[in-house]
């Protein structure tokens, strides 16, 4: 053992150093030090969890989740010891990950409804237009509603625009829409119900289509149900089962 002094050579066993007698500290008998610090936990990896828990009903918080994820594991990885937090990094990555996997097949049924009633309601519009178109050439022909023939070549001297001719989900159609053949020449005074009574309906009949419920479309183009536009001017969406309110004849 080396004197801490004097740096003379001493046996293992002695306690005071024999050549300056100063005392001897053996290594075994030096009190433990302190614990080194611990690293603190990275407010990232903190971040990482929170968002990734908040993924599960918003898709930004999972982007944002993943990222910070990786961005706390790489600077805790950095740190040697002084930051901590990876377990949480990891458990904020695979929740953010799980989220962005889960929640697009979520939302695709509720993007898919919005989409389609954003259409049934432009075809609504469409029909409205249509029956107006109806109702301007009858108030020019002393109340008469046109003839079934070349209806839609009627209408469209009415119209700023052909647009409303094309159904949102039949524009492959010159026009998604017929005719009511039962009130065409017709005034509005010979209706019984001009608010109940069908003058324009979805078809796939195509240009100048008149007729009657045998034209309607073989499967209901909006969330399983037909826009109407009415004798009176007004529309409506109905459900095939809830149809038979609307009348096709004028009587």
């Amino acid at each position: 053992m080396l004197c801490p002094r004097c740096k003379a050579q001493n046996p293992d066993d002695a306690s005071f150093c024999r050549s300056c007698g100063g005392p001897l500290i053996q290594s075994a008998a030096l009190p433990p030090g302190p614990p080194p610090p611990a690293g603190r936990t990275s407010g990232m990896a903190i971040a990482s969890l929170v968002l990734g828990l908040l993924s599960l009903v918003l898709v930004l918080p999972a982007l944002l989740g993943l990222g910070l994820g990786v961005i706390a594991l790489i600077q805790i990885g950095e740190s040697r010891g002084r930051l901590r937090g990876r377990g949480l990094a990891i458990v904020g990555m695979c929740i953010s990950g799980l989220a962005l996997l889960i929640l697009p097949a979520m939302l695709f049924p509720v993007f898919m409804r919005a989409r389609e009633s954003a259409r049934k309601v432009q075809c609504l519009a469409n029909t409205m237009s249509l029956a107006n178109a109806l109702l301007i050439y009858a108030s020019e022909y002393d109340g008469v509603l046109p003839p079934a023939q070349a209806w839609c070549d009627t209408a469209s001297d009415y119209l700023q625009e052909p647009r409303p001719f094309v159904c949102p989900n039949a524009r492959e159609l010159r026009s998604g829409y017929a005719y009511n053949s039962a009130v065409a020449g017709l005034s509005r005074t010979d209706l019984a119900d001009p608010a109940g009574t069908i003058a324009i309906f979805e078809s796939e009949r195509g240009w100048n289509a008149a007729g009657g419920p045998e034209l309607l479309v073989a499967t209901p183009r909006h969330l399983l149900g037909d826009n109407f536009g009415l004798a009176d001017g007004h529309t409506n969406w109905l459900l095939r089962r809830d149809q038979a309110q609307l009348k096709w004849q004028a009587q």
